[in-house]
């Protein structure tokens, strides 16, 4: 006897992969836990994908403006155009700077919603006792 299929994917409008469906009931904390993991991946790789670019802009900005010659600054460029491919470069630049705000951005909302606060060894946390600065506490 096969029970009613679910689907194991929460259908949202960033979800742009396949969606799996199984024949069995699924936790829901698993595919919440799922979920932030694949978040916190995606982060890490728009970090990586934001360092990369921006390492890569700034070697072809010096690149540029070592062959434009020393003369030239940065309103100069920005303004005028007056070393080829140093805009571009600029703009390399901060695409590379964004990646990696949005990308730490992404994989620390993910970090904190997955942060489950589980039992601790202080009863100063959870109200019980208040807390004092005895002997064996460095807080």
């Amino acid at each position: 006897m096969s029970g009613p299929s679910i689907v194991a994917t929460k259908p949202s409008a960033s979800h742009v992969g396949p969606t799996v469906t199984i024949d069995r009931e699924i936790d829901p904390a698993v595919l919440t836990r799922i979920h932030l993991d694949a978040r916190q991946r995606r982060g890490k790789m728009l970090v990586v994908a934001g360092w990369v670019l921006t390492v890569a802009g700034a070697v072809i900005y010096c690149l540029a403006c070592f062959g434009a010659g020393a003369d030239q600054d940065l309103g100069q460029i920005l303004a005028y155009g007056s070393v080829p491919f140093a805009r571009g470069a600029l703009g390399v630049v901060g695409l590379g700077t964004l990646l990696w705000l949005v990308g730490s951005f992404t994989y620390l909302r993910a970090a904190m919603d997955a942060f489950e606060p589980g039992p601790t060894d202080d009863p100063a946390v959870d109200g019980s006792q208040p807390r004092t600065r005895g002997a064996g506490t460095n807080r």
